[in-house]
């Protein structure tokens, strides 16, 4: 699509919505910056009894209207199969109901920008090299390699551990690093206590790429599994429930 012309007397409004773990994650933004997130990370997954609950609250707590939504943003995985599927089908059944773009990111990119934004990296180093990981099951990870200027140096991969670790030392963080910790350090990373990919690490990519017009295609895009998906209990279809609740 074309790059939006954008008018910054109009500030847009975007909802982000992040359901790759157990962290069911929502936050809305003005341009790029976060003005409410409320999320949840309990031992079990909650977030087809949660994410809607917490989408109208967020509306409630911001004093805006989900009709001055200007697009949708959404973590598209890797990550579990089913909470991918929860998240994407809620973004659809806004973007339709109110005719508005949808924007993708990776489930990899909002870890790495989550821990940019937390307090366990509020210093960093030029040659730092970072590396998301989150946990595929057994020993294996779905993992990327960032820079500190947050530059992709590998696009999102399926890594066995027991088989390969990233080939530079870095650091490297997320829930599929601490299963493997004492062999990542015995290999030269340094593994962070870091955080769970969280929506309100999306602001910068849901408002740039809204600038560039970089949207996704609303009935083709599925979940980025990484892994062949054998669950198939939950669809990405909308919901007509869900869709005909939204007032624009």
């Amino acid at each position: 699509m074309n790059a939006v012309e954008f008018n910054f007397n109009s500030k847009p409004l975007f909802l982000a919505l992040e359901c790759s773990t157990r962290n069911c994650s929502v936050a809305l933004f003005e341009q790029n910056r976060l003005l409410e997130c409320i999320e949840d990370a309990p031992e079990s997954f909650v977030h087809s009894e949660k994410l809607h609950d917490f989408i109208e609250e967020i509306f409630r707590k911001s004093n805006c209207k989900i009709s001055e939504l200007s697009a949708v943003g959404v973590g598209i995985g890797p990550g579990s199969y089913t909470g991918l599927r929860i998240g994407l089908s809620s973004a659809k059944g806004i973007c339709y109901a109110l005719e508005i773009p949808l924007v993708g990111v990776s489930s990899l990119e909002i870890l790495y920008q989550t821990l940019r934004l937390s307090e366990i990296e509020s210093k960093t180093e030029a040659a730092a090299r970072y590396f998301p990981m989150l946990d595929a099951r057994r020993m294996e990870v779905y993992t990327a390699e960032f820079d500190a200027r947050g530059q992709r140096s590998s696009p999102d991969r399926p890594m066995i551990l027991t088989e390969e670790v990233p080939a530079h030392p870095g650091r490297c963080f997320g829930d599929g690093s601490f299963k493997a910790q004492a062999l990542l350090e015995e290999k030269g990373h340094q593994v962070l206590n870091g955080p769970l990919p969280s929506a309100r690490g999306m602001g910068d990519a849901i408002f740039s790429r809204w600038k560039a017009g970089d949207f996704e295609d609303l009935r083709a895009l599925n979940p980025s599994y990484l892994k062949e998906f054998q669950a198939g209990k939950v669809s990405t279809e909308i919901s007509e429930e869900y869709r005909d609740s939204i007032s624009p």
